[in-house]
């Protein structure tokens, strides 16, 4: 036994020799532990902030807002109470007394006594039922129609009459104004019908003319431009050259007239004498004595065409006026009339 355990030794330190002698040839790798820190080493929780000032004074201002506001929220709180309270009281108070009420009432009915027969109702409400009724309503609806439509008419009526009055003032007003821009209208175009008739007869007597373009001697006098009043001179000196030329008698024609009232000679046939410039010298002396005449006229004119005008429009509102008086007198009378017939009804069924 000791040989096999000495023959065991042996041959398990042969090999363990080798592995110790033999130190060029590594047969296990060396690891490397890496050194880690934990989270939960550090201290997470702990303030960074107390020794900082700035946080120091929002800490405290958020602390003050804060107290300040609870203690707003307090006192409103308890002045909702106290008014809640109140109310409480009051509602008990009514309660209270309310079932005191009560409580007499029927302590008072318990006494009187239940057994009421037809006979102790008096027979003169029986009797008188129907009347009274009548009576009653007549006598509202007369106190109504005497009391409250009456005063409402009358008070109507003057307010319809103030009304009237106003519109009256208002209207007049403004068919004044109305009138004198219609007069205005009417008075120029009518003394400019004047002024045209006044120039027109002046040609005819000055010129000795019967044939006259209506529309030119319009154009000249309205317009007065200057191609107008050459027309105007042409149209008279191509009728002169046709009527008083030289193989025409002297004065056998009215146009040959119209020397004389220029200040030319007896002759028609020179040249100076009946020239157009000469011709439109006359027509515009002619146009002006027109314009002027119809101008002195101008005012008058204006003034009487105001004053119809006007006058027509005042008689056109006092008709007016005098509708609305009647329909309003006729209103009131229709009222009190109505108001008589129900005070006479009810004397009747009195």
């Amino acid at each position: 036994m000791k040989l096999l355990h000495y023959c065991k030794v042996l041959l398990f330190s042969l090999p363990l020799n080798i592995l110790v002698h033999n130190k060029n040839k590594l047969y296990i790798t060396p690891q490397h532990t890496r050194t880690n820190r934990l989270l939960c080493e550090c201290e997470l929780y702990t303030p960074i902030y107390d020794d900082d000032p700035e946080m120091k004074k929002v800490l405290h201002d958020f602390d003050r807002q804060t107290s300040q506001r609870f203690k707003e929220y307090n006192e409103r709180m308890q002045e909702k109470l106290k008014k809640c309270k109140e109310q409480c009281d009051k509602d008990i108070q009514k309660i209270i007394l309310k079932d005191k009420i009560e409580k007499q009432m029927v302590d008072k009915f318990s006494a009187l006594e239940t057994n009421i027969d037809s006979n102790d109702i008096p027979t003169c409400i029986c009797k008188k039922t129907l009347a009274d009724k009548v009576e009653k309503s007549c006598l509202k609806c007369t106190q109504n129609l005497g009391g409250i439509v009456t005063p409402s008419s009358v008070v109507l009526g003057g307010i319809a009459e103030l009304g009237l009055s106003a519109w009256k003032t208002t209207a007049l007003k403004v068919a004044i104004e109305a009138a004198k821009e219609a007069g205005a209208a009417k008075g120029l175009a009518k003394v400019q019908a004047m002024g045209f008739a006044n120039f027109f007869e002046g040609m005819k007597s000055g010129f000795c003319i019967k044939e006259l373009d209506i529309k030119l001697l319009k154009a000249v006098f309205i317009q007065q431009k200057r191609e107008n009043f050459t027309k105007l001179a042409h149209s008279i000196y191509v009728q002169y050259n046709n009527k008083c030329g030289l193989a025409v008698a002297k004065n056998s024609y009215h146009t040959c007239n119209f020397g004389k009232a220029l200040k030319c000679t007896e002759l028609c046939s020179q040249a100076n004498c009946s020239n157009e410039a000469t011709i439109a010298d006359g027509v515009n002396k002619i146009l002006s004595t027109a314009k002027s005449a119809a101008a002195n006229e101008t005012a008058n004119v204006i003034a009487s065409e105001t004053a119809a005008i006007e006058a027509t429009k005042k008689g056109a509102i006092e008709t007016t006026c005098m509708n609305c008086h009647t329909a309003i007198i006729a209103s009131i009378v229709a009222i009190v009339i109505i108001v008589m017939v129900m005070v006479i009804i009810y004397l009747i069924l009195r």
